[in-house]
């Protein structure tokens, strides 16, 4: 045998002589513990006779003067794990004893601290665990009860007085709700039951009749809450889904806060599939209000400079939307081709800039070289937003401008006719150049916005 494994060899017999030792140790603290038990056994009992009632809670916690909230916290969080305590009826002493304040952040931490450590005391060690600390039998009925449900019926176990809120921790544990539900439904939970027998307490056991209708009310909103939250866990799981999410509900806000009204003409001359939406571009929020008019997710072309902005570069970057970096054009050209080809639309301005007077500008190629690149349909849009309804804003020591912007009026959109430039050009008895077919798309533009100009003028 080498010297290495003669060394591990005696190592281990040193741990085996260990063992008989360590065993005794613990039989000798654990008769130390059930001595020491007996010889307070009197004092004990009069505790835990004294936690039946809040009046006697409260008695013996003021006993403990100056470090009072410290052994509520130690009480409280005692009692998550062991419920030698009614719980509500220490919360609602200590409400009494210290008011509103220092209660709700003692308690309120202190019991979702607890839930925590039990919920993952469960969830690591089990059942042999659990039946220790608490009733098999309570445990396995709560547990064939909440079965596979969601932390909506552990947030009423942890809000409603009656229901064994520290049992349903070990039983979360035990189940598979994830890890962040329960510790959502634990936060949400713990903190309104606090709150509400904390404020009975300061009442004095007399809470007026609003403060029933206040938590009623309250259980019903966090109720509805708990719907979305549910559902948003699924829908929200990636982060392009969350970021599209943030994005329209901007979109949706900035739409209500200014009372902005949408009109869009020609909607049923978008055709199925990718298509390559071209548009022009009067004012800054039209990235913002176009978007809403499409049952579908566009993904726009915008200019880099944006995707640098706090969070609202985030969501354009995990939303799919393609910067534009005046270096590199191909690589957002190739980007733009490769979201078509999967089966998504663009939308792009080829102006590439503000144009709030509708001058006529040099227009990029883009739209035009995507379609002719992925076969996919353009569909030229006209946008009009009267110039009285727009604002420019400016930075306030007035360097620059921050573009024009609507904030009242209507937002009138004018959808085309598809353009499909592959049939057209494969039917062509002449060549036809990119820039040709970009001005003629920038016509088409153009027609939409001055037939809307006109109708508007009647």
């Amino acid at each position: 045998m080498s010297q290495n494994g003669a060394c591990m060899m005696e190592m281990k017999m040193k741990s085996l002589a260990i063992l008989p030792a360590l065993k005794s140790l613990r039989i000798l603290l654990i008769l130390a513990g059930l001595l020491a038990t007996w010889h307070y056994r009197v004092p004990l009992a009069r505790a835990i006779r004294a936690m039946s009632d809040w009046q006697a809670i409260a008695t013996y916690i003021q006993g403990y003067g100056a470090i009072g909230p410290m052994v509520l916290f130690l009480l409280v969080l005692a009692q998550v794990f062991v419920a030698f305590i009614p719980g509500h009826a220490l919360v609602v002493a200590s409400g009494y004893i210290y008011g509103a304040k220092t209660t709700i952040l003692v308690v309120a931490a202190s019991a979702i601290l607890g839930s925590e450590i039990a919920f993952w005391s469960a969830r690591k060690y089990g059942r042999p665990l659990i039946y220790r600390l608490a009733s098999p039998a309570v445990v396995e009925r709560w547990d064939q009860l909440a079965g596979n449900r969601g932390p909506t019926f552990y947030f009423f176990t942890f809000v409603l007085p009656f229901l064994p809120s520290d049992v349903m921790c070990y039983v979360a544990g035990l189940g598979k709700i994830p890890s962040r539900r329960f510790f959502a439904a634990n936060v949400a939970g713990r903190s309104l039951s606090t709150i509400a027998m904390t404020l009975i307490g300061v009442f004095k056991l007399r809470p007026p009749i609003g403060f029933w209708l206040l938590f009623a009310g309250t259980l019903a909103v966090l109720y509805v809450a708990w719907g979305f939250y549910n559902h948003a866990f699924d829908v929200f799981r990636s982060k392009r889904n969350l970021a599209a999410a943030c994005e329209k509900m901007i979109m949706k806000t900035y739409k209500a806060l200014f009372g902005l009204r949408h009109r869009i003409y020609g909607l049923e001359n978008l055709p199925p599939g990718p298509k390559i939406l071209t548009a022009n571009h009067p004012n800054a929020s039209d990235g913002i209000q176009l978007p809403l008019a499409f049952m579908e997710q566009v993904t726009i072309i915008a200019q880099e400079s944006l995707f640098r902005l706090p969070f609202i570069g985030w969501i354009l970057t995990h939303a799919g939307h393609i910067p534009v970096r005046s270096e590199q054009r191909g690589a957002a050209f190739e980007q733009a081709c490769r979201v078509i080809t999967e089966g998504r639309s663009i939308l792009i301005f080829p102006e590439g800039k503000l144009n709030p007077d509708n001058k006529e500008f040099k227009a990029g190629s883009g739209a035009v070289r995507m379609s002719l690149a992925t076969g996919a349909p353009i569909v030229p849009i006209g946008i009009y937003v009267a110039k009285r309804d727009t604002v420019t804003l400016r930075d306030p020591l007035k360097r620059f401008q921050c573009g024009r912007w609507q904030f009242r009026g209507q937002f009138i959109g004018r959808v085309g006719k598809a353009w499909w430039l592959t049939k057209e050009i494969n039917q062509a008895t002449k060549p036809v150049e990119v820039p040709q077919l970009t001005r003629r798309l920038m016509d088409r533009i153009d027609h939409l916005v001055r037939q809307t100009a006109q109708e508007e003028a009647k």
